[in-house]
């Protein structure tokens, strides 16, 4: 899980409020029901200490927003008056979660997560192409569209010399519309490290495509029938895709796994299992890829400075290594800011020991 989208947040200084809300708008009371949430998780908020700026930017986005279709959640964090984070949940909390401290509490919704790629969908004819790609969290991060010349873009019947320089012609113009297809496909996956590009459309429009893209998209590349750019069925397209995004970010997590389990059994291999390796690794920044369990002890508590790699399991090691007054804090919250920081990776693994591991960095 790419935890860049939170990297800022890792870096900024709280106090932070966080709140997971129900927002769901699927009866005639609903409006109602959200607003007594909220004024009950702002109560809480404001016994735990939370600044009237912050409690307002909170407001704010509560009740500016437009409401949600259906069930649905709300994950917020505000700190000094400004909105860091609003995320929409597909399952709502079961309850309100409303906590003020020194860091956010991003784990109740990295653990809800379904895992995700960055990808690219491009839907295309001979003309180019409508292109959307999407962050790995699922999101729409852009939706250029493509034209390139429309005439000629028909072969015709016929014979002659004529005939042949108008189909020589028309192949060129495919040719150099697939081309600009390719080329815009290329900078979309390498602006996103996307690790999926699927090709729908005209066959031999996505085929030409294809031939035309870089060695790595045309090796991460997927064609997909039963779409066309002029009457696409947008929701069996929609299906396919997700379908395909879930099955490779799956294949990914157990290669992750795997390669774990490889690394901690060998001599001097690149791996730590436990809290307190796991921290140390965190603070030297060598952490490549962060293992959680999704049911990891959240009461369990480690020390952190200001810093997002200053932190360890015992008050005297930061002092030790100069951090002034060290404080206590959750440990998922602690090791989930090292995490995004660092830039390193995120994935959801039950059953390990102390609820914490990872991969390190080569």
């Amino acid at each position: 899980m790419d935890l860049s989208p939170f990297r800022e947040l890792a870096g900024a200084t709280g106090p932070f409020a966080t709140v997971y809300l129900d927002v769901s708008h699927d009866t005639a009371q609903a409006g109602k029901q959200i607003d007594l949430r909220w004024q009950s998780a702002r109560a809480s908020l404001a016994e735990q200490g939370a600044d009237p700026p912050t409690l307002a930017a909170l407001d704010r986005a509560l009740t500016e927003a437009p409401p949600a279709v259906g069930r649905a959640g709300r994950a917020l964090v505000a700190g000094g008056g400004k909105l860091w984070l609003d995320e929409p949940l597909r399952v709502p909390p079961p309850q309100p979660l409303a906590h003020y401290g020194a860091l956010p509490d991003l784990g109740p919704l990295l653990a809800g997560r379904t895992p995700g790629i960055a990808h690219v969908v491009a839907v295309i004819d001979r003309t180019g192409a409508d292109l959307r790609g999407f962050a790995a969290d699922g999101s729409l991060a852009a939706s250029p569209e493509v034209e390139g010349d429309r005439h000629p873009v028909h072969k015709v019947g016929g014979g002659g010399m004529s005939h042949g320089h108008i189909q020589h012609r028309v192949e060129e113009t495919w040719h150099a519309n697939a081309k600009q297809v390719a080329e815009e496909i290329d900078r979309l996956v390498g602006t996103l490290n996307a690790q999926l590009v699927v090709l729908a459309g005209d066959p031999k429009a996505r085929a030409d495509v294809r031939d035309s893209l870089n060695h790595r998209c045309a090796t991460i590349a997927v064609e997909l029938s039963g779409a066309s750019r002029a009457d696409a069925n947008e929701e069996t397209v929609t299906e396919a895709v997700q379908s395909l995004v879930a099955n490779i970010a799956a294949a990914h997590g157990r290669e992750i796994e795997e390669r774990f389990v490889q690394e901690l059994n060998r001599p001097g291999g690149h791996a730590v299992s436990g809290l307190p390796e796991v921290t140390a690794a965190l603070r030297m920044s060598t952490v490549d890829t962060l293992l959680m369990d999704p049911e990891v002890e959240r009461a369990h508590q480690i020390w952190v400075g200001d810093q997002p790699t200053q932190l360890a399991v015992a008050q005297e090691e930061l002092r030790d290594l100069g951090v002034p007054n060290p404080r206590p804090e959750p440990a998922d919250a602690a090791l989930l800011r090292a995490t995004a920081a660092t830039g390193a990776q995120l994935q959801m693994t039950p059953g390990l020991r102390d609820g914490v591991a990872a991969l390190l960095r080569s």
